[in-house]
């Protein structure tokens, strides 16, 4: 399968007249943030994920592309209002205009719920070289070790057994993803990454 670049979204640093939104995109998608003035920004969901990112890096250096083990609650920027049912897969980027990492995750709102191809993301948060631009990325995917959609397997969260075969379900799913090559993904995910590494960021 061929990797189709996402659409792109700029953030000017100017509040929308019609509040807060919640979304999901249903496609691939790249936003680009300008954090020059972010210390005196009104708005202040973006410094925790900045901080958390750039530490991260810095725990990366001397670690190979795909440094191990999913950690928890990694970045994740723009807000969600919602959670993280797996993270799979995490790797470090390293630009000519900057870095970053990527991971694999899914995002949920309840209890019960099962990774699918329906709802599996590629996401990465990414800094530039100068520290004035946060990129943040999301790129749909799929394995053929995922099950199709959400109700394959379907779990009922409300009782302790299946709630527990649930959670278990989930944690192999991480580490088959976790272990799984880059080209077994569709796209590769290695496709994704160096359609990252071309990217031209000035800042």
């Amino acid at each position: 399968m061929i990797f189709h670049p996402p659409s792109v979204g700029l953030e000017t640093g100017k509040e929308s007249d019609g509040g807060g939104r919640f979304l999901i995109l249903s496609s691939n998608y790249l936003r680009v943030y300008n954090i020059r003035a972010v210390t005196r920004a009104p708005y202040k969901t973006i410094q925790p994920q900045i901080a958390h990112l750039e530490e991260l890096l810095k725990q990366s250096r001397g670690k190979p592309r795909n440094a191990g083990k999913s950690v928890p609650i990694l970045p994740d920027y723009p807000p969600r209002n919602a959670g993280h049912l797996i993270e799979s897969k995490l790797s470090y980027l390293e630009a000519p205009w900057g870095s970053g990492i990527c991971y694999i995750t899914q995002f949920v709102q309840g209890m019960g719920e099962t990774p699918n191809n329906q709802q599996l993301v590629y996401i990465f948060q990414g800094v530039s070289k100068g520290k004035q631009l946060f990129i943040s990325a999301d790129f749909q995917i799929r394995h053929p070790d995922v099950p199709a959609g959400p109700e394959d397997p379907s779990f009922d969260w409300r009782k302790p057994e299946e709630k527990d075969a649930a959670e278990a379900f989930c944690k192999k799913i991480e580490r088959t993803l976790n272990s799984a090559p880059d080209e077994s993904f569709t796209p590769s995910l290695r496709s994704i990454r160096e359609w990252l590494l071309q990217l031209k960021v000035d800042g």
